[in-house]
């Protein structure tokens, strides 16, 4: 007789990894997704590379623009399993600005930017904060908004 080997798809990426890009624990798919997702980011990051900016407002700015634009490309949605991760705006098509801002930090990470998720996981608008050009600043993946200081709807910031 033959011995029948299954082999089991092995995730290419931590559970924290998985948790801080807004999948599900109990999403049994999250790592198909992400993978999915992580595509995407690439090619954005890819493109990001090829316009040949020095400056990385420009590049973040780009990136920003890029994952706004599959953003408006589907619905705005606050509800379900993947609203809020890099699959629901880049693959589902179906998201909210804690997706946008997973997926556009997905995107930056790639390009070597170190983020950090303003207003993670509160119901209130959400962003990129990191350093460009030695200044710190914001992106907005879902407006496609970047800039140097405060974002404008930041009522709590002092810079």
């Amino acid at each position: 007789t033959t011995k029948k080997t299954t082999t089991k798809a092995t995730c290419d990426v931590s559970a924290s990894t998985l948790k801080n890009r807004g999948y599900k624990t109990s999403d049994k798919d999250a790592c198909t997704k992400n993978a999915e997702a992580t595509k995407i980011a690439k090619m954005i990051a890819d493109e990001v590379k090829k316009q040949g900016f020095t400056k990385d407002i420009d590049k973040v700015s780009f990136a920003a623009e890029k994952v706004s634009s599959y953003y408006s490309q589907g619905v705005h949605v606050e509800r379900g399993l993947d609203y809020a991760t890099p699959y629901g705006v880049f693959v589902k098509k179906e998201s909210s600005c804690a997706g946008c801002t997973r997926a556009l930090i997905q995107v930056l990470e790639i390009l070597g930017y170190k983020c950090t998720h303003a207003n993670e996981n509160e119901w209130t608008h959400q962003w990129v904060i990191l350093t460009m050009d030695g200044k710190t600043g914001f992106a907005d993946g879902q407006v496609g908004l970047t800039g140097y200081g405060c974002h404008p709807v930041d009522d709590s910031c002092t810079q």
